[in-house]
C-alpha cells in the first residue's frame, strides 16, 4: 500500500506579523488580535490589548509546561520577558491555572491611538522607553512595562521596514552576498540559541547598522566604555577592519564591542551577550539594538571562514603590541607562562595538569607572552601540553624576529624553565632572562643581607658568587633576597641590570599574576606559579 505524506499547513496570516518560538510554534499579530499556531494546528487565540490576561497566561503556561520549547523564545514570542513566565510557572504550580487567569486589577493600561503615535515619534528621535515612562503626566501615567511593550512593537516595525526596503532595492541579488549576511534577528533571542538556525528563523534575520553616541539618563554597564577605550587605543578595531578588508564595518564592530562587554561583565563566554539585553543595551553599544549572542557567533565565524582574518588580525595585533615594547633607554621586558584551558566538549583531547582543580583535565595548554605593563603580545596554543622549557627558545626567536638584533630583550618565567641546559642556551642566544631558583639551594645567614625596598616591601638583598650551570655551561648570576618573615627565594638571571632591578621585573608579573586571581578566582594559575607564590 502507498503510504500517504500528511503536509501540515502553515498559518493562514501571510499579511499579520509571525513570531516564532520553534520550528512548528508561532504567534500572528494581526491588529490586537494573537493568534497561536503548534503545527499549523490553532490553539488558542487572545487580545494583546486586552487588561484580561487570563488566555494569554494559559496558553504560555501550559506550552512552557510541555518542555518542547524554549522559555527564552517562548516569552518573547508573547511579548514578555522570561523573568515574567518563570514567575506566571510559579504562581501557577502553587495554585493551578486559575491562580493565572485572575484579569490584572486597577486601571487600564491600555494605550490609546494618540499616546501610541506620540511615543512613536519620540522612538524616532532615538529617545528610550524611559524617557517616554517618564514624560506622562502623572496622574494618566502608564506602566513601564507598557511604554517598553510599545517600544518593543516600534523596534519590529523598523525591523519590517528596513526588511522590505532592502528586499526591494537588492531583489535581484543572492540573499547570502556579502552585503547582505543575514546575522542579526529582529526579535530579542534571549533562549539558546541553535548551531544551525532553520529556514524559518533565518527569514527573521536582517544585517545591523551602528548609530551614533547619544546620551540616556541611565545606561546600564556604562563602565563597559572605559575598557572599550583602551581597546580602541591598543588599536584592535583598526587592525580588525583591514585584516577583514573593511567587510561589514558596523557590524564588526558591534560584535567585538559586545563580546568586549560581556567579558567585562565576566559573562567569560560569547552567549554572556545575552546580558547586554537591557534597555540601554542599544546605547551601550551604540547601535540600533542589541545584537543577539547567535548573532555574534555567525559574523565572527562566517568572516573567520571566508578570509584568513583571523590569522591577519593576530599577526598584525602582535606586531603593533611588539612595536610598543622597544624601549630607547632601556630592555623590553616580556613574561612567559602557560596556562592550562579546560575543554568540555564530546572530542576526545590529550590530558594535562589543572593547578586550580589539582588534577589532570582535558585541554589545551596556552603560552602567554606579555609585556612588562601586563598587555598580552601573542599566545600559543600547544594541545600537546609541551613544557615550558620546551616552547621558551621558540618564543624568544620569535621575539627576537619581530624586534630585532640590536634590542635587548629579557625573559621572565618561572620555576618550570629553570633548568641548566635551558638557561644556558638562552645566554647563548644572546637574551637576557631572570627566573627562580629550585630548591634546594643552601640558606644563607641574615648578616649577609643588605636592606633595601623592592616593589614596596622591605627586604634583604645579597648577590653572592655566580652560580655553575655544571657540564661545562658556565655561569649565572645568583640574587638571594630574604622577605620580611624570614624567609629567603633565590632567583638566577643573566642580565647586566641591577639585582634589585631584577628581582623587581619577576615580582612584579607575580603582583600582576595575584591581582588575575583575586579578579577572577581559580583562574590563570599554574603549579610554579603558586609555588612562587609561597616562597615569596
Amino acid at each position: 500500500m502507498e503510504a500517504l505524506e500528511f503536509v501540515l499547513p502553515e498559518p493562514p496570516s501571510p499579511f499579520g506579523e509571525i513570531r516564532r518560538f520553534s520550528a512548528e510554534g508561532t504567534v500572528v499579530v494581526q491588529g490586537t488580535l494573537a493568534s497561536v499556531y503548534v503545527g499549523g494546528t490553532l490553539i488558542g487565540v487572545y487580545d494583546e490589548d486586552d487588561d484580561d490576561r487570563g488566555p494569554r497566561n494559559v496558553l504560555l503556561v501550559t506550552l512552557a509546561k510541555t518542555g518542547e520549547f524554549r522559555i527564552g523564545r517562548l516569552s518573547a514570542a508573547f511579548g514578555m520577558t522570561s523573568e515574567h513566565l518563570r514567575r506566571l510557572r510559579r504562581t501557577e504550580e502553587v495554585g493551578g491555572l486559575g491562580a493565572v487567569i485572575v484579569p490584572r486589577q486597577g486601571k487600564s493600561g491600555k494605550v490609546t491611538p494618540e499616546v501610541r503615535a506620540a511615543w512613536f515619534a519620540m522612538f524616532d528621535e532615538g529617545r528610550m522607553p524611559i524617557d517616554a515612562h517618564r514624560e506622562q503626566p502623572r496622574r494618566d501615567r502608564r506602566a513601564y512595562s507598557t511604554v517598553w511593550m510599545v517600544w518593543e512593537h516600534w523596534r519590529r516595525e523598523q525591523a519590517s521596514r528596513r526588511t522590505k526596503a532592502t528586499a526591494a532595492i537588492d531583489a535581484p541579488a543572492s540573499t547570502s552576498s556579502e552585503s547582505q549576511l543575514p546575522l542579526w534577528s529582529t526579535t530579542d533571542d534571549l533562549g539558546e540559541p541553535s548551531s544551525k538556525p532553520t529556514p524559518e528563523e533565518s527569514d527573521e534575520i536582517v544585517p545591523m547598522t551602528a548609530q551614533p553616541v547619544r546620551g540616556g539618563k541611565v545606561v546600564q554597564h556604562a563602565g563597559c566604555w572605559i575598557l572599550l577605550a583602551l581597546v580602541g587605543e591598543l588599536g584592535l578595531y583598526e587592525e580588525a577592519q583591514t585584516a577583514f578588508v573593511g567587510r561589514h564595518p558596523d557590524g564588526l564592530r558591534i560584535a567585538l564591542d559586545a563580546v568586549i562587554c560581556a567579558l567585562a561583565i565576566r559573562q567569560l563566554v560569547v552567549e554572556g551577550v545575552r546580558r547586554l539585553a537591557t534597555p540601554s543595551g542599544a546605547t551601550l553599544l551604540r547601535a540600533e539594538r542589541v545584537p543577539t549572542a547567535s548573532g555574534v557567533r555567525k559574523l565572527l565565524y562566517r568572516l573567520l571562514e571566508q578570509t584568513d582574518g583571523g590569522a591577519a588580525l593576530e599577526r598584525q595585533m602582535t606586531e603593533r603590541l611588539l612595536a610598543t615594547t622597544k624601549h630607547d633607554g632601556g630592555p623590553a621586558v616580556f613574561y612567559v607562562d602557560n596556562h592550562l584551558r579546560p575543554y568540555t566538549g564530546k572530542q576526545v583531547v590529550r590530558k594535562g595538569w589543572r593547578m586550580q582543580d589539582r588534577r589532570v583535565l582535558p585541554g589545551t595548554s596556552d603560552y602567554y607572552v606579555h609585556d612588562e605593563d601586563g598587555i598580552p603580545v601573542f599566545r600559543v596554543a600547544v594541545p600537546s601540553h609541551d613544557s615550558l622549557a620546551t616552547w621558551l627558545p621558540p618564543v624568544a626567536a620569535r621575539l627576537r624576529e619581530a624586534l630585532g638584533d640590536d634590542e635587548q630583550i629579557v625573559l621572565a618565567f618561572d620555576r618550570a624553565g629553570a633548568h641548566a641546559e635551558l638557561l644556558a642556551a638562552l645566554r647563548d642566544s644572546h637574551f637576557d632572562f631572570v627566573t627562580y631558583e629550585r630548591a634546594p639551594y643552601p640558606e644563607l645567614p641574615t648578616t649577609v643581607f643588605a636592606p633595601i625596598t623592592i616593589a614596596g616591601e622591605h627586604v634583604g638583598l645579597y648577590e653572592g658568587p655566580l652560580r655553575n650551570l655544571g657540564q661545562k655551561r658556565g655561569r649565572i648570576r645568583r640574587i638571594a633576597v630574604r622577605t620580611e618573615d624570614g624567609r629567603q627565594v633565590n632567583f638566577l638571571a643573566s642580565s647586566t641590570l641591577p639585582a634589585e632591578r631584577l628581582v623587581e621585573i619577576l615580582w612584579h608579573r607575580w603582583c600582576q599574576d595575584y591581582a588575575e586571581r583575586r579578579i577572577m578566582p581559580r583562574r590563570l594559575t599554574t603549579p610554579d606559579e603558586d609555588s612562587a607564590v609561597k616562597s615569596a
